[in-house]
């Protein structure tokens, strides 16, 4: 298994209790847009893990879409809960994308995902939200097939593949204005 463990970024030091997580490879982590909740992926069981905050506990989880989640990350409107199928700790060939209604794990005992869909993204790992929320697309990092993918989440499908130049591997993403 693996915690949670919440750090006072002024003294250095634990708050609260470690919270376990029932999975041994828990990878990355988004924050719905108030800070309320986090959402935790569990690569060696392929789940989606919500931890509240304020009850510091995690109240639910769900399959995560996916085979070894490696990304994780919220829509505009927080409803969605996307997961990246790296498939970590399995055959780290994902191809896929996942989706979670995030409401509906509210409810303990776990939830089913809503949809899987192929992206072609090999060994997806991170995902960047388009800074216009009118976009409303995801830029997804392929680490292996050396691109970065877009997929409208309105249309639920990629509209476009960005090449990296040289054959580079990305790792994540950021939109950077100047």
């Amino acid at each position: 298994e693996s915690a949670i463990v919440r750090i006072d970024t002024k003294t250095w030091k634990r708050k609260g209790s470690m919270v376990p997580i029932p999975d041994g490879n828990v990878v990355w982590t988004a924050f719905s847009s108030d800070g309320a909740y986090a959402y935790l992926t569990g690569a060696h069981v392929s789940r989606g893990f919500k931890y509240d905050r304020a009850k510091d506990k995690v109240i639910s989880y769900a399959r995560a879409g996916v085979e070894g989640p490696y990304g994780v990350h919220l829509g505009w409107d927080d409803r969605f809960l996307y997961t990246i199928g790296k498939g970590e700790s399995s055959h780290n060939r994902g191809r896929v994308l996942g989706k979670i209604d995030a409401q509906l794990m509210e409810k303990p005992g776990g939830t089913s995902p809503m949809d899987q869909f192929t992206t072609d993204c090999v060994r997806g790992d991170h995902a960047t939200l388009h800074p216009d929320p009118d976009a409303n697309e995801m830029w997804i990092s392929c680490n292996a097939s050396f691109e970065i993918v877009i997929f409208d989440l309105d249309q639920s499908k990629v509209t476009a593949r960005l090449r990296m130049p040289n054959g580079g591997s990305t790792h994540s993403g950021a939109f950077v204005k100047y």
